[in-house]
């Protein structure tokens, strides 16, 4: 039966989900492909432990994208051609973005990545024209302390299916980069990017090409 997220970062709460496993194609722990055709917002199954190449190819439909902490690596390209893709949560077992993964995603804005990042590879975000902000975050070990919280927590209880409570914050600051690749920002105009590069051990050929030169912080907008 579907699983459910409860993911409560930093002063805000995101809704209750309730995942879809049967449009996953997973084998011992592998999603090789996405399957559904209507979803705008989607969840990977937690307990999922990594991405394959290409394995959301050509979804035009999905505006927003969560992938769990149990997932330790992602794919080249795994999102390419996700055309209307706005936003992603990626979870904090992920320690490199690989080679294109959001290569050309003309709608992407927004990356809520965690601290515990360490690369990001070649071609990465090249032609991502309206991205603005990547934010970090850290885990969090505690209890549900306000009434919203705790009330969330009920409702899931109430549904009687297995959930899952995380809790993160933003990142007090920007993580140590050991590598940004080449042309990983490359066409990304609208990126402010000066304190993550500031970050980076090692900056790849051309990997802010044609970008604004701004600031990028673990603050929000």
């Amino acid at each position: 039966s579907p699983s459910i997220l409860i993911s409560i970062r930093g002063d805000f709460l995101m809704d209750i989900d309730e995942r879809k496993p049967e449009n996953f194609i997973v084998r011992n722990g592998v999603l090789f492909k996405y399957t559904g055709s209507s979803e705008k917002i989607v969840s990977i199954p937690d307990g999922i432990t990594e991405i394959d190449d290409a394995a959301f190819l050509s979804h035009g439909e999905i505006t927003s994208i969560r992938v769990p902490d149990s997932v330790k690596r992602i794919g080249q390209y795994a999102f390419v051609s996700c055309s209307s893709l706005k936003s992603i949560d990626i979870g904090s077992g992920v320690k490199n973005i690989p080679m294109g993964c959001f290569t050309g995603l003309l709608e992407l804005e927004h990356v809520n990545l965690f601290d515990s990042l360490e690369s990001i590879d070649d071609f990465a975000f090249r032609g991502c024209r309206s991205l603005r902000s990547i934010q970090f975050f850290s885990v969090k070990q505690r209890e549900p302390i306000t009434s919203e919280e705790k009330g969330m927590v009920i409702e899931a209880m109430l549904l009687g299916k297995p959930f899952h409570i995380n809790y993160v914050e933003k990142a007090d600051t920007i993580p140590i980069l050991e590598r940004i690749g080449n042309y990983a920002f490359a066409d990304c105009p609208s990126f402010d990017y000066s304190a993550i590069k500031e970050k980076t051990i090692q900056v790849g050929i051309n990997a802010f090409d044609e970008v604004v030169e701004k600031f990028i912080s673990s603050e929000p907008d």
